[in-house]
């Protein structure tokens, strides 16, 4: 492993986004089985990753700490979690896999081309909004499912699935003309 690499897995905004991974693999065992354990069980690991999502980009910018390896981190344990939740909530028969489908559809394709951009060097290649909120309009709508506000939670996640087409039209576009401009492609 590359020293610079670890080094940078022990700045303070990256052992933030880290913690949120750790918290998450017992999360997910007590989301399926939230019944034997309680809602408050579920909600706060939820609320302890939503909040860890929130404040390790901000401590980052605020610390000067902005590092490659926490981008990605970040950018990678959002998909890991939200996918992960979703797909419990889907096999829990609480959401529809149509729903679901445009978000997994497009993180997939995402992580191709992230690591084909990272393949040909490209070490800056930026987030939008849209990308932004897409995990957090998600993440609402999958609480409101867990507490039983199923109406409004159903709208969050289309929200979301209209949040996850646009960014990654925006981030596909963008990353073909990336590689292009470096004549990859």
């Amino acid at each position: 492993m590359n020293y610079f690499f670890f080094k940078e897995l022990l700045i303070l905004p990256n052992l933030i986004t880290i913690s949120r991974l750790i918290v998450s693999i017992p999360f997910f065992f007590i989301l399926y089985y939230r019944e034997r354990f309680g809602l408050h069980w579920v909600l706060i690991p939820a609320f302890f990753m939503v909040s860890t999502d929130l404040f390790d980009g901000y401590i980052a910018r605020k610390t000067g700490k902005i590092t490659f390896t926490g981008k990605i981190l970040d950018a990678v344990f959002d998909k890991i979690i939200v996918d992960t939740a979703g797909l419990i909530l889907i096999i829990r028969k609480e959401i529809p896999l149509a729903i679901f489908a445009p978000l997994l559809l497009r993180d997939i394709i995402l992580a191709f081309l992230g690591l084909a951009i990272l393949y040909y060097g490209v070490k800056n290649f930026g987030t939008n909004i849209y990308g932004r909120l897409t995990p957090l309009s998600w993440t609402i709508g999958m609480i409101l499912v867990v507490i039983g506000i199923k109406r409004f939670a159903l709208k969050c996640l289309i929200f979301g699935d209209l949040l996850a087409i646009f960014s990654g039209y925006i981030y596909i576009n963008k990353g073909i003309k990336t590689i292009r401009e470096r004549g990859k492609i």
